[in-house]
């Protein structure tokens, strides 16, 4: 006899991953929307006599959504290292907030999305504590579930719905991108990256630091994220420490082998390749074997032109250089990986040899804008500038 729900169907249209193929979030976002969808379908198609029932599975859906969130950010922050213990396992809501809300997390995002959260937990929760009551007509200690109330407003319920759950969503993004900014390690007990790249922009250059307007913007800043002078100049030790958050108050920093000049000049010998190439064949339609040969021919001998041409100007390591700006433009990552991505380079390319290693670089078509990308990231905005300049320029 075939199993009633977990039988083995071919038929991919239908089928619903779970399990070793499911994900956490499905569980987070699933009772949210099944909350949600509920609650619409009996608006919006007016089911009148699905009020009494279906509001009982909406609450709890609701309830356990918040619960899944909660447990979710915890768990997510203790992995981090942003958050210094657990929560004990159980289902109650209110413990695990208000273990959430005492941490502090070094958040300012975080914090007030948790905040946000105090209104759905502290209704929830007063209603039922660990979960039965919205499940149970009577709870354990044998008293009527709900008891304290007659009614629920099915158009409020929803209305609450739709922005409990936009701050669910809010919370996990910003929880997967939290996740993402401490590897950069950047970060100080008190503020995300995120937040210090918030307190570069307010302080601004680093050479106005000695204005009087200094100390009003510290106070801004020391009110905004709960700060003590002291985890504010922490803060700013961070940022000055930091090859792309040093940008936002006026610091550039060197790169590691490769000069601004060797920089534009690989550049410029790569656009004068691709430039002519381009022009060479535009506007061409029928094409021959003799032309495809010809062509074929034409981009052989202009690669091996400015192959030879780099391995003149570039050494190794500034070549390696060049690929870890290339690699930060394209996969836009943070500034502070720079120096392993370098060594990453590094180490592939003299796996590979000089030659190989040049020829692999340059036939990058989006090497131009992937490298001027990546010198603004890196923390050196003026060569960002002068290779933009160089792509602006007339073909």
């Amino acid at each position: 006899m075939p199993d009633p729900f977990f039988e083995e169907v071919s038929d991919g249209q239908w089928n619903a991953l779970v399990g070793r193929q499911g994900d956490e979030l499905n569980y987070v976002d699933g009772y949210m929307q099944a909350a949600l969808e509920l609650a619409n379908a009996i608006l919006d198609r007016r089911l009148y006599g699905r009020r009494d029932t279906l509001i009982l599975p909406i609450l709890y859906n609701a309830r356990h959504a918040v619960e899944l969130v909660l447990k979710f950010a915890i768990k997510r922050l203790h992995q981090g290292g942003a958050l210094a213990q657990p929560h004990p396992a159980n289902h109650d809501i209110k413990s695990h907030w208000t273990h959430l809300h005492d941490a502090g997390v070094g958040d300012l995002a975080v914090r007030d999305l948790v905040e946000a959260l105090r209104q759905y937990v502290d209704s929830l929760a007063n209603i039922d504590q660990d979960g039965q009551e919205l499940r149970y007509s009577i709870n354990r200690d044998g008293v009527m579930s709900l008891s304290r109330h007659a009614t629920v407003n099915i158009k409020h319920v929803r209305e609450g719905l739709v922005r409990l759950s936009a701050t669910n969503t809010e919370l996990v993004d910003r929880l997967i991108d939290m996740d993402e900014e401490r590897l950069a390690k950047t970060f100080t007990r008190e503020c995300s990256r995120r937040d210090l790249a918030a307190i570069a922009k307010i302080m601004g250059p680093r050479s106005s630091w000695r204005n009087d307007s200094f100390n009003t913007k510290r106070a801004d800043v020391c009110a905004r994220y709960t700060l003590t002078k002291k985890q504010f100049s922490r803060a700013i030790d961070a940022i000055v420490g930091s090859r792309e958050l040093g940008v936002l108050v006026g610091i550039e920093k060197d790169l590691i082998y490769l000069s601004d000049d060797n920089a534009i000049a690989a550049i410029s010998a790569w656009k004068v390749r691709n430039t002519l190439s381009r022009r060479r064949w535009a506007g061409s339609r029928v094409v021959t074997i003799n032309d495809a040969i010809d062509r074929l021919d034409f981009e052989q001998r202009a690669a091996a032109d400015l192959n030879k041409q780099i391995i003149g100007l570039l050494s190794l390591e500034e070549l390696a250089d060049l690929a870890a700006l290339f690699d930060l433009g394209r996969l836009r990552r943070f500034g502070e990986h720079y120096e392993d991505m370098l060594a990453e380079a590094i180490g592939r390319f003299r796996a590979l040899g000089q030659a190989e290693a040049v020829a692999y670089l340059m036939q990058k078509t989006n090497l131009e804008d992937a490298v001027t990308k990546g010198a603004a990231i890196a923390g050196r905005p003026g060569l960002s500038e002068k290779l933009a300049a160089i792509s602006a320029s007339d073909d």
